[in-house]
């Protein structure tokens, strides 16, 4: 693909031409893959690639085993040769050629369709986080609804899906995500479980479980039994390269451990939407140019070597300006602060929001037990809600631990560690 984009880096045109790459994967090993006619290559892990394939809408695989069996799957694609995007004023990708997009005022997705094709519609609560997703298909000139999702939360992270009768259909169970928290990494590799409630009682349920890689993007997924019920590939910006298992196309959560949405290709990262297919988002980054320049690129177009928690990311540069200014603005306060200035506090304030800023969009989060480096001590006499816990100060670059919109303090006590401190997450 071809991209031209214009100085707000929005998307103006794509043009397809040459030769592309098929790729997929064989349920069991194949003594022979072809596509549309040709050899392909194939791999230990059952997968296989077939390159330099021309540009045609319709590609056929056929494998063959060692006992004489053979397997034909057709794929039919519709790979546009030329393309046209359009963008709204707030810079929303509102239609690739193929999908249209409509947003509400808050810029986010209200609706993904393909005329007198499908439909999908989104709702969402005043954190952002969408609570519905209604499914339609055009049926006798007219859209018929075929399916509804509800939403359940703790925080930021989905824990049940129910039906439009509101009953539940799966439930998930997460632990730990890649910041070694509950939700510090928006629960990306965190997924461990997911049950499906076919029947109303916990004996009509069934439990999956999830396996992930190093980046949290969910690979596999298996049964009590330890079958393999789903299995899956990537590439570097999500798309599926293949999806095998009795449950593969049932589990929606993949790419990141984000919820994938199958009509349009689509994956949800709280904030905002991510197209795998473009290689970046569809709409501005809701932080501005906090999150770099580029404000439709993923995690900085690096997405082997670094995840987007939430849709909100800072370059490398600009986590260091914000930083230095951070620490600029400390300085400024603890002098106000040593000479009884009458803005003290105002300084400390924005010293604390520049803080809460680099803390939340710049900086991992640390594993439990993790030692600190405390440059900086300050007096914290009393911790509020546990008015008889006295500490003599903390680390003045580790205060607090923002999570998408909910705010959780950490409390450390540095003066009798000396240059070290321990920390620990109080929400």
């Amino acid at each position: 693909m071809n991209f031209a984009v214009s100085s707000a880096n929005e998307l103006t045109v794509n043009t397809n031409r040459g030769k592309l790459t098929v790729m997929g994967t064989t349920t069991s090993t194949a003594t022979n893959v072809t596509v549309n006619g040709t050899n392909a290559l194939r791999y230990n892990d059952a997968t296989f690639s077939a390159t330099n394939m021309q540009l045609t809408t319709s590609y056929t695989a056929t494998a063959a085993a060692s006992y004489g069996r053979h397997s034909t799957n057709t794929v039919n694609v519709s790979i546009a040769t030329n393309t046209t995007y359009q963008f709204d004023g707030n810079g929303n990708l509102t239609n690739d050629g193929l999908r249209s997009f409509a947003y509400d005022n808050e810029n986010q997705l209200l609706q993904v369709w393909v005329t007198n094709q499908w439909l999908s519609q989104f709702a969402y609560d005043g954190k952002m986080r969408r609570r519905m997703r209604q499914e339609y298909t055009w049926q006798n000139s007219g859209w018929v609804q075929t399916n509804q999702v509800y939403y359940l939360y703790d925080g930021n992270v989905v824990i049940q899906k129910r039906n439009i009768n509101n009953l539940p259909t799966t439930t998930d169970t997460g632990g730990l995500d890649l910041s070694s928290t509950l939700q510090g990494a928006g629960g990306i590799g965190g997924l461990l479980a997911m049950t499906l409630n076919t029947a109303s009682g916990p004996a009509a349920s069934n439990s999956i479980y999830y396996h992930s890689d190093g980046n949290g993007n969910v690979t596999m997924l298996i049964n009590p039994w330890q079958y393999i019920v789903a299995k899956y590939l990537y590439d570097a910006f999500g798309n599926t390269l293949s999806a095998a298992g009795t449950l593969a196309q049932q589990n929606l959560y993949r790419f990141s451990s984000k919820e994938a949405h199958p009509n349009s290709g689509l994956v949800y990262y709280l904030y905002r939407y991510c197209d795998p297919n473009l290689q970046r988002w569809l709409n501005r980054d809701p932080i501005e140019e906090k999150g770099g320049l580029n404000l439709y690129a993923l995690a900085m177009n690096q997405t082997v070597n670094s995840v987007d928690f939430f849709g909100l990311k800072m370059s490398p540069g600009d986590c260091q300006r914000l930083e230095r200014k951070w620490r600029k603005a400390e300085e400024a306060a603890q002098a106000a602060a040593d000479t009884g200035a009458w803005n003290a506090q105002i300084l400390e304030d924005e010293a604390q929001r520049l803080h809460n800023s680099w803390i939340r969009y710049c900086e991992d989060p640390p594993g439990p037990g993790t030692p600190w480096w405390c440059p900086v001590f300050r007096p914290w006499p009393v911790i509020p809600d546990n008015p008889s816990l006295n500490l003599t100060g903390f680390c003045s670059n580790h205060v607090m631990w923002c999570i998408a919109g909910a705010s959780s303090v950490v409390i450390v006590s540095c003066a009798a560690l000396g240059p070290f401190c321990l920390g620990f997450l109080a929400f």
